[in-house]
This record gives C-alpha cells, sequence and structure tokens, in this order.
C-alpha cells in the first residue's frame, strides 16, 4: 500500500478551501495560527486522525482537520452583526460544498460535530470566530 505524505492531503484540502471561497476571504493560512487584524480570513490545522494501516468493520481511514474562520467588527453593534453574519456565509458556502465532493485523496468530507462560536480572544477582542470540525475519509 503506498502512503501519500499528510502534507500532500493538507495542502490539497486547503487549496480547495481557498478555491472555494474565493473572494469571501482576504487572507488564509495552511497552519495553526490566529490573524490579528485580518476580516474574513481562513486557517486550517490538523487534528489527529489514522491516516494509514488496517480498518475493519466497513471503516475508513481519515484526517480530522479544524478549520478557523475569522471576521472584525469595530464593536458596534451592526459591525457585530455584519461579523457574525459573514462568518455564517463562509459556512454554509463550505457546508453546501463539502456535500458529495470527493478527490484523489478522500473520497468524502464530514462534519462530525457541531460548528462552534468561542468567545474572542481578550488579545483580539475585534475578532470574531467560526471553529468548523470536518474529517476527510480518505481512499
Amino acid at each position: 500500500m503506498t502512503v501519500v505524505n499528510l502534507n500532500v492531503i493538507l495542502d490539497s484540502f486547503y487549496a480547495l478551501l481557498v478555491s472555494e471561497l474565493g473572494g469571501n476571504i482576504n487572507d488564509s493560512y495552511d497552519y495553526r495560527t490566529i490573524p490579528d487584524k485580518v476580516n474574513r480570513s481562513l486557517t486550517i490545522m490538523y487534528m489527529g486522525g489514522k491516516p494509514i494501516g488496517k480498518v475493519t468493520g466497513g471503516g475508513f481511514n481519515y484526517l480530522n482537520v479544524a478549520i478557523i474562520l475569522g471576521a472584525q467588527h469595530d464593536k458596534s453593534e451592526t459591525s457585530l452583526r455584519s461579523a457574525y453574519r459573514d462568518l455564517n456565509d463562509m459556512e454554509t458556502t463550505l457546508l453546501n460544498f463539502f456535500d458529495g465532493h470527493t478527490s484523489v485523496y478522500w473520497h468524502k468530507i464530514q462534519v462530525p460535530y457541531e460548528s462552534a462560536r468561542p468567545r474572542a480572544f481578550v488579545e483580539i477582542p475585534e475578532t470574531q470566530f467560526a471553529e468548523i470540525p470536518v474529517r476527510l475519509l480518505l481512499r
């Protein structure tokens, strides 16, 4: 069995997300970081999984990835509402895209848990985040 490097799979997934979100994001990162002062940002983080090895009972090898979306506001009610709506729009775009999408590396993209809207970080209170857990079921 040939094992594809994890970075190759993650790079492919990252490029796909950036392409799908297109003009809806201003900056993106393929590593764990929390951008400061960037409106409509995308970050992905590999969270572990079972990329290789024997799987029985109809299961699949998989990678868990966290998608972090960010949106800025100026603390006004209108701006905060707009930031949350931006997050919702970006998440909706991705969820609709994931439905039925396959690639040479994975045959299904699952969202195994609910997305979350954590509190803003003390250091950057003008940024709201959305966290979307994703599982790539590998071929």
